[in-house]
């Protein structure tokens, strides 16, 4: 039973791994699966509609490609859930069913990972839509937001994993 709290981390790294390799191919569904609801998040955003070709969305004034689809964070998302995520979590005595739970989690911790990368990209390309006037010329200003809205999301997420790993262990009377 231990080595089954081993396969829930070992199946999420495996996941992140196996969709960055397909990334690095230049996968055009791989950036697809990130980048479609990502447009149409920011469609209803700005308010305005986007041509797709190739697997890259085209704005009036903006364009998202691979380079937007977060792969990495979602890669560092999901070894950060894979590290504080807690090993086992309660289920009712009647569910004995080990390779269902697993399974079960395993799509569960990467639904989250998933909603918690198009959060950040949102997010971040939204930030510096706003910013885009200032932005003429300062093309880091780009990559300053980035990285500012990348960390502090993965911040944040990592502590509220903490949190609830924390949570649910038994506290030292």
């Amino acid at each position: 039973m231990r080595c089954a709290a081993w396969l829930l981390p070992v199946g999420l790294l495996g996941i992140a791994a196996a969709v960055k390799l397909a990334a690095m191919t230049a996968s055009v569904g791989v950036h697809r699966v990130f980048l479609y609801p990502l447009a149409l998040l920011l469609s209803v955003y700005t308010g305005e509609g986007y041509d797709e070709r190739a697997g890259q969305f085209y704005f009036s004034d903006f364009f998202l490609d691979f380079s937007c689809a977060g792969i990495n964070f979602f890669v560092i998302a999901a070894i950060t859930t894979a590290w504080l995520f807690p090993e086992a979590l309660p289920w009712p005595s009647r569910f004995k069913l080990v390779p269902a739970r697993i399974l079960l989690h395993l799509g569960f911790l990467t639904a989250a990972v998933y909603a918690v990368t198009l959060a950040a990209n949102f997010l971040r390309v939204a930030i510096f839509l706003n910013l885009q006037p200032f932005a003429i010329g300062r093309a880091w200003l780009h990559e300053a937001v980035g990285i500012a809205v990348f960390l502090s999301l993965l911040i944040s997420y990592s502590l509220l994993l903490y949190r609830i790993k924390n949570a649910q262990q038994p506290s030292n009377p």
